[in-house]
């Protein structure tokens, strides 16, 4: 159980971080051939943007909270639902299409 703990320790702090949001930053380089064809930086662009709270990350720690600290569901569980909403995911895509 000590084991479980440590491994959802990361976890737990990238919900936390996704819950009460970020300030996040960017960086392109660009780079352009010589005539030797020497590769040299040319430019470099850098954004800055905040990430807002996410609700769905603040639910999960509500749950986690109000719980022993483990998720109701077994792995097969898990599986079928990522497979069922990829399903929707999919036929979301198509429609959008059409």
């Amino acid at each position: 159980m000590q084991e479980k703990k440590e491994k959802q320790d990361p976890i737990i702090a990238a919900l936390k971080l996704r819950a009460t949001g970020f300030d996040a930053e960017d960086i392109v380089e660009e780079y352009v051939y010589d005539k030797d064809g020497n590769e040299r930086l040319s430019k470099i662009k850098k954004s800055y943007y905040k990430v807002v709270p996410d609700m769905t990350a603040i639910k999960i720690l509500l749950d986690l909270e109000k719980g022993d600290g483990e998720l109701d569901l077994t792995e097969e569980e898990l599986v079928r639902e990522r497979e069922r909403l990829l399903g929707l995911l999919a036929k979301s895509n198509k429609k959008q299409i059409k």
